[in-house]
């Protein structure tokens, strides 16, 4: 009997022999090492036993068994290959959701301090706004004249300045604060002006002449 027609009696053999085992009992050793049969039932069939091995043989003489032997090695370490491919895409794909997942998160919690810090300015813009408008209607509405001034230049005027002066706002805001003061009085003022401006108290206030 050739090799051939042993392989073909153990591939068959193998397809029939997890079906045969189920009535009968019977228990393999490692594949394709020298084969170990063991039978747990005397009614076993030990014609089948010497076939086997007779095709094992054989399969060894003609170098057949070498070529089986390294293509399943060959199928094992391919399929070890692609299992570590797999593995690593996973665990690739697993840090790449939870990194988004964390981005998702993190935008979503500075969206909400912004949102809130914005919300915060504005109320207090709005505030600011209020006490603008309420200090305007104050200085507007004063029987006594307001000025700011800067570097004794005008900033702001109330109308009762405007009265008091004679002339309307875009004049005065080209004017310097001491073209209004009479010449004898300038000086005293801009002395007076600077001491002020350094936080010092006047015990004897002066009226001064205008122009």
């Amino acid at each position: 009997m050739t090799a051939g027609r042993y392989l073909l009696i153990v591939f068959f053999t193998m397809l029939w022999l997890p079906n045969y085992a189920q009535s009968q009992t019977f228990v393999v050793g490692d594949s394709f090492d020298y084969p170990t049969f063991s039978y747990f039932d005397e009614s076993a069939n030990a014609g089948l036993l010497a076939v086997l091995k007779n095709g094992y043989i054989a399969l060894q003489d003609e170098g057949k068994q070498a070529k089986i032997d390294s293509k399943s090695e060959a199928y094992e370490r391919t399929d070890y290959q692609y299992k570590r491919v797999v593995k690593f895409v996973l665990i690739a794909l697993s840090i790449g959701i939870l990194l988004l997942l964390l981005a998702f998160i993190w935008v979503g919690l500075l969206r909400k301090q912004i949102k809130k810090k914005t919300k915060r300015i504005s109320l207090k813009n709005k505030a600011l706004r209020e006490r603008e408008e309420r200090l305007q209607l104050i200085i507007n509405l004063s029987d006594e004249g307001v000025i700011i001034l800067q570097n004794f230049k005008f900033v702001l005027v109330n109308p009762k300045v405007l009265e008091i002066s004679g002339r309307d706002e875009d004049e005065l805001k080209k004017m310097l604060f001491l073209d209004l003061i009479h010449p004898e009085d300038r000086e005293f003022t801009k002395n007076n002006w600077e001491k002020r401006l350094k936080g010092e108290t006047l015990l004897y206030p002066r009226f001064v002449k205008m122009l």
